[in-house]
């Protein structure tokens, strides 16, 4: 799924500020367009520099067993195995009643080259447990989406 990042919002939101700006000093509108065709332009480019799903891979590393009385740690290793230089944003799927310390982790991830990040987790009761999925946000070179 293609998101906006909070560049492209700022960006769209500084033209729509000019486009209202633009009823009242007609001149605007050539900004206003030209700044529109800059931010398609960048979109576009921004896509082609995101690494496909599939060119993206993940290990979680944890314990078999967790302890209900301090911190586990858990190891999350992404591998880019694409041409595509790119940052990426980390969110593990723990279960409910785990405390835990970072919601989510950022790694930079060069090319054909692979990451790692730790966060910890602390169950607060006994059972037996399931990790679900691990989501990915990876970014493009413009930081567009």
């Amino acid at each position: 799924m293609i998101l906006p990042d909070l560049r492209l919002i700022i960006g769209v939101s500084i033209l729509l500020l000019l486009s209202v700006a633009g009823v009242y000093v007609g001149q605007l509108n050539y900004i206003v367009l030209a700044g529109y065709g800059a931010l398609l332009v960048g979109i576009i480019i921004d896509f082609f520099t995101i690494p496909f799903k599939k060119e993206l891979s993940l290990t979680r590393h944890c314990a078999k067993y967790l302890s209900i009385i301090r911190n586990n740690q858990i190891v999350i290793e992404i591998v880019n195995n694409s041409p595509k230089k790119t940052g990426v944003l980390i969110r593990d799927i723990y279960p409910e009643t785990f405390e835990v310390e970072n919601e989510t982790m950022p790694a930079g991830l060069a090319s054909y080259s692979s990451a790692r990040t730790t966060y910890h987790v602390k169950p607060l009761v006994k059972g037996d447990y399931v990790f679900e999925n691990v989501h990915v946000r990876a970014t493009g070179r413009l930081g567009l989406i």
